[in-house]
């Protein structure tokens, strides 16, 4: 597929120019539109396709924020966690400011790498995927659904949980995206390949489904383009992948087909996000990314693009 290779993501189709305004010492989390020099981050342009790039905040009480998604039920929130400890939800306001913290009831986190939303029945839900597999070791993978809190909420509802096996045995992921109530997962590609899987329709809470093979897009990534999140926007024509350092815009429908063609790329590194992680597409055009800290000593980072694709 072109755009990813063996030793990574192709050469970017577009130039890129970046900038970077850089402050430290922050021990709470600061919005950047708190005061004189609050503003964090660097400034991306890509040309035609993606400007206006900015580091908005630390946040303090993420310092592993993996998954991101934009709350269906709640205006300017988005929804991330830590990939490891207790089975929390955090509701991020679009300025960075922390809206809510609300435990997950009967869920546990092995390795939670993405969150999604999305209809259910009860109205809107979060997906959360405890996807990750380092060692490659796992028997099982679990997709928890809850139905998305209120902000004021102390804990969620009962989480259902959806199990997976993969077909050719344990693989590792962190890129998860639910569309039309299906369930997507690209593998990572850390060294081994890059892959499309799904869970049939026959999925459900209580049973261990075994998960089908879309497509294959590479032999693997490069270390540094790795696939850690998936994002999908909101009319469905295009599926964001983004990696520690890029983010690629493909054609959904071409992409899950497996005949991708040149995806639009854009460069994140100079937003300075230690480990970049979590992707989430606004209706608008507006891309926010999350970051971990890297060193679990700082909070997590929370940034956002401004991306007008064809």
């Amino acid at each position: 597929m072109r755009g990813f290779s063996v030793n990574g993501f192709g050469p970017s189709l577009i130039a890129l120019t970046a900038g970077i305004a850089w402050v430290l010492g922050w021990s709470a989390l600061i919005p950047a539109s708190q005061g004189e020099g609050s503003k964090i981050g660097a400034v991306i342009a890509m040309r035609g396709v993606c400007s206006a790039g900015s580091l908005i905040a630390r946040l303090p009480d993420i310092h592993e924020a993996s998954g991101l998604a934009l709350s269906r039920r709640h205006d300017g929130v988005l929804w991330t966690h830590n990939d490891s400890g207790k089975p929390i939800l955090y509701a991020v306001g679009i300025d960075g400011r922390l809206r809510a913290r609300v435990p997950v009831q009967g869920a546990q986190v092995d390795d939670w790498e993405g969150i999604a939303t999305g209809p259910c029945g009860q109205g809107s839900c979060l997906y959360i995927g405890d996807i990750g597999d380092n060692k490659e070791a796992r028997q099982r993978i679990t997709i928890y659904r809850v139905p998305e809190p209120a902000l004021e909420d102390t804990t969620t509802a009962p989480a259902e949980a959806l199990s997976g096996v993969y077909p050719e045995g344990p693989q590792d992921a962190e890129a998860f995206f639910v569309t039309d109530g299906t369930f997507f997962i690209f593998t990572k590609g850390e060294g081994s390949p890059i892959s499309v899987y799904r869970f049939p329709a026959t999925a459900a809470a209580g049973t261990t489904a075994r998960l089908e093979r879309v497509t294959t897009l590479a032999s693997k990534a490069a270390k540094n383009e790795r696939i850690t999140d998936a994002g999908l926007t909101a009319d469905g024509k295009w599926l964001a992948l983004r990696t520690l350092r890029r983010v690629e815009f493909h054609r959904a429908d071409a992409l899950l087909g497996g005949k991708s063609g040149e995806p639009l790329e854009v460069d994140v590194s100079g937003l300075d996000e230690p480990q970049g992680e979590g992707i989430a597409l606004g209706s608008d055009g507006t891309v926010f990314l999350a970051g971990e800290s890297g060193d679990g000593a700082r909070g997590g980072t929370l940034a956002r693009l401004s991306c007008k694709l064809p």
